[in-house]
């Protein structure tokens, strides 16, 4: 702000009114301007600033103060009231002087729209007020519409006296915000928006915050402030601000959808296919999978339900589709692993069948199948029992709902009351038998999908309807045998020179020694474990054989491979789980097999009692001797004493040691004994013909029964009538370790 002087001589005139020195004084001579006289070679003539006229004065005062004319009132009082109106103004929140200036404007539009329309004061204010909240006042900034949102006449009348009496200062808000502003700046509001881009979860704290980080204090806004922008924006914005949230819920909401995928003009032109979690919990507690496929242009479907989709899955579900509709032209297919596996592309190779390339994370090119999958869950899994719930919020207000559905059905002291309801879960036989018999239904109903197609010609038909009246229909597989090899696994090995191996089978047929050396194609038997076909160039060479696997079912053998794949990784989690109870510091692993104590050297002797406590023989040297009276001083065990060093397994057998050591548990008994049939007998002629078993050693008896088929070669399973078993008052302080 420049400071305003008491004369102003021609020269500075003819500037600030932006007009010749001639024409300044032309009618400072026509008007009778006062002025100080001086010689023209110290500016000519020095005119005095409060005798100037009206219009000359303001402009020089706009000059002064940098600001518009139309922003300045009572320009008569002195240069000292005026500067200090402007200071005053100066020193409002930036938010409330583009208010006060806004008002400014908006009483000059009122002023002129009033002189142009020929009103009275009164009624041409209520006239523009009205004007100005439609938003119809021309000439007005579109700033101004936002910072004064609606006026009256009566609001305008107030903002005239305002305006008069203090000018711009006084047009400002009356409410104080602590020198906050009251409206997000432009430089805010696009970091608010670049925050929202990386983070669209963040919340109004995090955004007061960011503002206090990286804006100075008089820029600041209030917490409200922040909150309201972010709904404003948010509202105004909803399609990119759900984009930046969840991409998934934008194509379901904003994704433009005026086209369909539904090119499909005959039954077996495009199928598509891809699998989900079954919403339901079966009977084994877990949640298997399904797998389907559908044909595009009938509507009409094949589900196959399984423990995990995965190859196999896929296939068997192509041949359920194959033998139902017949074969496809087309699939378009999920780009997972199970679908873009080798078995998948050779079977799609084989039957012809094109599988084009799909964007990844684009269910929207494969619609009809996602939209199949949404109507069973609420058709069909809805109202199954064990129901899981679709989302992850739904399955937590089942499990809320089943907490609060025991509370209030406990009485444990009325025997009167009510008992809950259970819902016996479903097998998996019993799940796919259902789906089987909802597709039937499915089938045989209106599809509504049909009412939205161009021309509406199935329009009321049912997907069995459409798959029959169409004009073309695909081709069919008559021998299921076929079907199966073409839908096997296929792979590539090398003839050696005793035939080929697979999964440490060996596989040979005369035909094959012409073709040692050379790279084949085989394909597993579908039902024969001890055979493959050998396929070379596309040609069939041979049915190649193993003698020992002949007439043994593949799903039996493949069964079997699982269960002894199981049994070794028991096994080797047993004897990790032994490690991990040894305290590998001071125990060392003979080459005998015998466990000794030693304690490293400068090491304090600690009473350490071990879970299980083996008889071996010792090796004697001084360091044992020394961590064998360590361990002997740990108090409550009691060691037998050996004179020799040597201990036979009988006698061992013999003795019960009673530790105050944690339980030995499976794990340890097997790793220590390395034979079950050993640890059932000891148990089973202790419980009849011993001092009897206790009920943990029952357990064991029983267990290694049940687990291991080598003791249910050998043995019948035991009577519990005929045992002797001990009900002892703490299982802890007993056990017999072998």
């Amino acid at each position: 702000m420049q400071s305003i002087k008491s004369q102003y001589n021609t020269a500075d005139l003819a500037t600030l009114l932006n007009v010749a020195p001639v024409t300044i004084r032309r009618r400072a001579e026509r008007e009778l301007w006062s002025f100080d006289q001086r010689p023209e070679r110290l500016g000519g003539n020095a005119y005095i600033f409060e005798d100037l006229p009206h219009d000359v004065r303001e402009v020089i005062i706009a000059r002064a103060l940098n600001t518009d004319a139309r922003y300045l009132a009572d320009i008569d009082g002195s240069i000292e009231e005026l500067e200090a109106r402007f200071k005053a103004f100066e020193c409002l929140p930036k938010a409330h002087q583009e208010i006060a200036r806004a008002r400014a404007d908006i009483l000059d539009a009122c002023r002129a729209f009033v002189r142009m329309g020929g009103y009275n004061v009164e009624t041409g204010r209520e006239a523009f007020a009205q004007l100005y909240n439609k938003k119809m006042v021309s000439g007005l900034d579109p700033g101004i519409y936002e910072a004064v949102k609606s006026c009256s006449g009566k609001t305008i009348e107030r903002w005239q006296s305002f305006f008069n009496r203090g000018g711009l200062a006084d047009l400002a808000p009356r409410y104080s915000d602590s020198g906050r502003n009251g409206r997000v700046s432009p430089d805010m509001a696009m970091t608010f928006r670049a925050a929202i881009a990386v983070t669209p979860h963040i919340r109004v704290p995090k955004l007061v915050e960011l503002m206090q980080t990286n804006f100075p204090k008089e820029e600041w806004v209030h917490r409200a402030t922040v909150h309201r922008w972010f709904q404003q924006w948010k509202k105004a914005h909803p399609a990119e601000y759900e984009m930046n949230r969840d991409p998934s819920a934008w194509k379901n909401k904003f994704m433009p959808a005026f086209g369909s995928y539904a090119t499909a003009t005959y039954a077996g032109q495009i199928w598509e296919m891809d699998s989900t979690p079954a919403d339901i919990m079966t009977s084994d507690g877990k949640r298997c999978a399904i797998v389907a496929a559908i044909d595009v242009y009938s509507r009409r479907a094949v589900m196959v339900v399984v423990n995990t989709s995965n190859s196999n899955a896929v296939a068997a579900c192509i041949r359920k589709g194959l033998l139902t509709f017949g074969k496809p032209e087309t699939i378009r297919k999920d780009n997972g692993a199970d679908y873009s596996s080798n078995h998948i592309d050779a079977v799609t190779t084989s039957l012809d069948i094109d599988t084009p390339p799909l964007p990844p994370y684009s269910p929207e090119h494969k619609g009809f199948i996602e939209r199949f999958f949404g109507t069973m869950t609420r058709d069909l899994e809805e109202m199954l029992p064990g129901y899981t719930g679709h989302s992850v919020a739904e399955r937590a207000a089942l499990r809320a709902k089943a907490t609060w559905a025991r509370h209030i059905m406990k009485r444990p002291d009325d025997p009167k009351a009510p008992k809950p309801k259970v819902n016996v879960p479903l097998t998996q036989a019993e799940f796919m038998h259902i789906i089987e018999c909802w597709l039937d239904v499915y089938e045989n109903r209106v599809h509504s999908g049909f009412h939205n197609e161009p021309g509406r010609k199935r329009s009321g038909l049912t997907p069995r309807q459409a798959f029959e009246g169409s004009r073309r229909k695909p081709p069919v597989f008559k021998n299921e045998r076929v079907l199966d090899i073409l839908l096997a696994k296929v792979g590539e090995r090398i003839v050696g020179k005793k035939g080929i191996k697979i999964g440490g089978d060996m596989f040979n047929d005369p035909i094959l020694t012409d073709y040692i050396g050379y790279k084949v194609s085989v394909a597993l038997h579908p039902d024969e474990a001890g055979a493959i076909c050998v396929f070379k160039d596309g040609r069939f060479l041979c049915m190649a054989s193993n003698e020992p696997l002949s007439g043994i079912r593949r799903q039996e053998y493949e069964e079997a491979k699982a269960r002894s794949r199981k049994r070794i990784k028991k096994a080797i989690k047993g004897a990790e789980l032994l490690s991990d109870n040894m305290d590998v510091s001071y125990t060392a692993h003979l080459v005998t097999g015998q466990i000794s104590s030693v304690l490293k050297d400068g090491e304090e002797a600690k009473p350490v009692e071990p879970s299980v406590i083996e008889f071996r023989p010792e090796y004697h040297s001084p360091a044992v001797e020394a961590a064998q009276a360590a361990v002997d001083a740990y108090d409550g065990i009691e060691r037998p004493k050996n004179a020799g060093g040597v201990i036979d397994f009988e006698e061992g057998k013999s003795r019960i040691i009673e530790p105050r050591a944690a339980r030995a548990n499976e794990a340890d008994l097997i790793a220590m004994s390395g034979n079950m049939i050993t640890l059932f007998e000891y148990y089973y002629h202790k419980a009849t013909n011993g001092e009897g078993i206790t009920e943990a050693e029952s357990w064991r008896l029983f267990k290694y029964w049940d687990d291991f088929p080598e003791v249910q070669g050998i043995y019948p399973r035991p009577n519990e009538s005929e045992l002797k078993i001990i009900k002892a008052a703490d299982d802890d302080k007993t056990e017999v370790c072998l």
